[in-house]
């Protein structure tokens, strides 16, 4: 006799096994990017060592350093198949190595190795505007797929060659005017590319990704240009420089945070918000500078406190605005018609009323 337990069919469980996420395949770009990752950080902590004096710039470099190699890993790691995550680490070790020809090229360092780190730091610093470049006409997922996007990063490589001769004849000093010229001509194309790019977006994620990149660069830029005119107006925050290049951290992190599917889609509220408190603080900040302007002279002793004071107490103003202007038209409705709403507000509304209540064609 048969008992019941052995005619039991044996239990399944297809919901967990559709869950259950394959495991993404490995490719030659992320054998890249753990590469150029190992090699950056390596280089970035000699840089820590090799100098006997280290200043406080070098340690945000390799903390920025840190920071694209951590995202490159988690972009190659969502997205084996593309090169961005391979680019990302061509950036952190285009900085490390900045970072290491400028610890060789320190005072206390032999004849030999101030030489040599001369020119490491020269192509180097000559050489991270064209990888940023790269970078941005290759978003969001690091392919050139057309002529242009392929011949812009060439030229661009090929002018840091020639920045950077022009450096290594101006040693020991890395004027900043020209590095500055270049980045901003890199930055006019690299914005172009991006708008082509935004207009080509073919999914919802993709358009996300692109989307976060707009997000770290306005508010990159938005917390330079407050700082730089705190500076101006009330002496703070004094390392200026240091600030604006500390918001550059939002760059990885924003690709990092792109490449996550399910956190990508929640873009769209933040942009729109980062874009209204951006745009309030410029606001906030030129008509500061125009009232400066106009009192012909810079504030000075407890002027410089008041007058900083003032600004925060401006935007703290600006920002309360909308929720008490709500607030304050409901009040002042009710005591003026006996009730929340304004009589003419039947009216726009009765539209929309109708159309939820009867069909569309009844309506018409």
């Amino acid at each position: 006799m048969v008992s019941r337990l052995d005619q039991v069919e044996p239990l399944e469980l297809p919901s967990i096994r559709d869950d259950v996420r394959e495991r993404r395949p490995r490719s030659a770009f992320t054998a890249s990017t753990v590469v150029g990752v190992v090699i950056a950080a390596v280089l970035a902590l000699l840089a820590l060592t090799v100098a006997d004096e280290v200043p406080a710039g070098r340690v945000l470099g390799v903390v920025l350093v840190g920071a694209w190699c951590a995202a490159a890993l988690f972009v190659a790691v969502h997205h084996p198949r593309e090169p961005l995550g391979s680019l990302m680490a061509l950036a952190a070790f285009a900085g490390a190595v900045a970072l290491f020809g400028a610890a060789l090229a320190a005072p206390r360092q032999s004849a030999t190795s101030h030489d040599w780190g001369e020119v490491i730091r020269a192509f180097a610093v000559a050489a991270l505007p064209a990888v940023g470049l790269h970078i941005a006409l290759g978003v969001p997922d690091g392919f050139l797929r057309t002529r242009p996007r392929r011949v812009a990063p060439a030229a661009g490589y090929a002018a840091a060659i020639g920045l950077g001769l022009w450096l290594l004849d101006r040693r020991p000093d890395v004027p900043i005017a020209p590095i500055a010229i270049f980045t901003g001509a890199y930055a006019l194309v690299a914005i172009v590319g991006y708008l082509a790019r935004c207009r080509k977006a073919r999914s919802a994620h993709e358009r996300a990704r692109l989307q976060w990149i707009a997000w770290a660069v306005v508010v990159a830029a938005t917390m330079s240009i407050v700082a730089l005119v705190l500076h101006a107006l009330v002496d703070w925050p004094g390392a200026v420089r240091g600030v604006a290049v500390s918001t550059t951290l939002l760059v990885p992190l924003a690709l990092a945070l792109g490449a996550s599917e399910r956190i990508a889609v929640r873009i769209d509220r933040l942009l729109v918000h980062t874009i209204t408190l951006a745009g309030l603080a410029a606001m906030v900040a030129a008509c500061y500078l125009l009232i400066v302007l106009g009192l012909g002279r810079e504030p000075t002793g407890d002027e410089k406190t008041l007058l900083g004071l003032s600004m925060v107490a401006a935007a703290l103003a600006a920002l309360l605005w909308l929720p008490v202007r709500e607030r304050l038209t409901d009040v002042a409705t009710r005591r003026v018609y006996g009730e929340r709403h304004a009589p003419d507000e039947v009216l726009r509304s009765f539209g929309s009323r109708l159309k939820r209540a009867l069909p569309i064609d009844e309506v018409l």
